[in-house]
């Protein structure tokens, strides 16, 4: 996968991440697609803001967000992994992360 297609699925996912809800002072855990699809972002292209799905970020202020966010990593997991030779980090946990919803 070259850097731009790393980073337009990126920067897609933090555009609807940012308007997924309002602040609230209760955090969830991150989801596990989540948690995975970070992981392998950060190894296919670091320079990709991954904040808003990583621990403490805006996908886990509210249960609906969550959902949402939830949802947007899935499929960006998925896409990572649909390119040729992802990233060890892209293969750790992900079978696991995937079938957990």
């Amino acid at each position: 996968m070259s850097a731009r297609v790393g980073t337009l699925v990126g920067v897609g996912l933090g555009v609807a991440a940012l308007s997924g809800g309002a602040l609230s002072g209760c955090a969830l855990p991150p989801a596990e697609a989540c948690r995975a699809y970070v992981a392998c972002q950060a190894a296919v292209d670091d320079s990709v803001d991954t904040g808003p799905w990583d621990e403490g970020g805006s996908c886990w202020t509210l249960p609906d967000t969550a959902r949402r966010c939830e949802a947007q990593c899935r499929a960006a997991l998925e896409a990572l992994l649909d390119t040729p030779d992802p990233p060890q980090a892209c293969l750790d946990g992900a079978e696991a992360a995937l079938a957990d919803g």
